[in-house]
């Protein structure tokens, strides 16, 4: 597990979003372009689980929720599976955790973009991401 303190000035909405974004994109690039699946969300007081086999998709309301575990400082981890691999990855006031079980290349991978994204105002995220991960909206 690796793990890393994010210093940019964004807010915690885009930080998930551009954590999940570059887990997506490292993940692709390395073993193909499988289904990104969120299999599972946990916070202090709620497990978020899909109705089915597919991905938790992040409505509004769900993000909102996600964010006000943030602000409170309370830890926030989403169970993801692209493929063959199962990443756990967390987030807890700035500290960004992630796990890749046997790939230990793409999570520093996955940690050095996050950490140069983190540093810019407005972390490229694309637009069409968050149509896919269930938002109505998007830079």
């Amino acid at each position: 597990m690796n793990s890393v303190e994010l210093k940019g000035k964004i807010d915690s909405e885009r930080k998930i979003l551009m954590i999940l974004y570059w887990i997506n994109k490292k993940t692709a690039i390395n073993s193909g372009c499988d289904t990104f699946i969120i299999s599972q969300i946990n916070t202090k007081n709620t497990s978020y689980l899909p109705p089915t086999n597919e991905s938790i998709k992040l409505s509004n309301i769900l993000i909102r929720n996600l964010i006000n575990c943030i602000k409170m400082e309370e830890i926030v981890e989403f169970q993801i599976r692209i493929g063959n691999n199962d990443i756990k990855t967390s987030f807890q006031k700035n500290i960004f955790q992630i796990s890749t079980g046997n790939s230990k290349e793409l999570e520093t991978e996955i940690i050095e973009k996050v950490i140069k994204e983190s540093q810019k105002k407005f972390p490229n995220i694309c637009s069409k991401f968050y149509k896919r991960m269930g938002l109505s909206y998007g830079n």
